[in-house]
């Protein structure tokens, strides 16, 4: 995050909506080997109010449910803190318990963390078992 928030720093942020915040973000893109640089833009829709939903031409706010640069770039125009647009996917609480070992959910009974080899082992029937490689029914 901290390289998005330095990369942010370096864009052109121009307000574009009265209603929505919009903003347009030009970007210097580096070229290859003997290549001179170009001017990308983006556009940046924050929405009517900052309820922490960011659309960019980029995309990668939709993907990756973090802030881009060019959204951390138009949030820091406006003075609006970006910890609203992170998914709570990312939160320290949420990866802690995907990792604890308890499992819960509707008529979930037990802790599935230890091993208990006095349960019978449920076994598919191998007759039903496909033996074919890739998509379709070729053998």
């Amino acid at each position: 995050m901290d390289k998005a928030v330095a990369k942010a720093s370096q864009h052109i942020v121009i307000a574009m909506g009265t209603h929505d915040n919009r903003f347009e973000i030009t970007v210097r893109a580096k070229g290859g080997v003997g290549r001179e640089t170009t001017l990308v833009t983006h556009e940046v829709n924050l929405g009517r109010q900052f309820d922490g939903r960011a659309e960019c031409t980029c995309n990668k706010p939709m993907l990756l449910h973090v802030p881009c640069s060019h959204v951390l770039a138009s949030l820091a125009q406006v003075g609006v803190s970006s910890g609203g647009y992170i998914s709570t996917f990312y939160l320290k609480e949420n990866v802690v318990q995907t990792w604890t070992g308890e499992f819960f959910g509707f008529m979930a009974h037990g802790d599935f963390s230890v091993y208990n080899k006095d349960l019978p082992i449920c076994l598919p029937p191998m007759e039903l078992l496909r033996h074919s490689h890739g998509r379709g029914g070729r053998p």
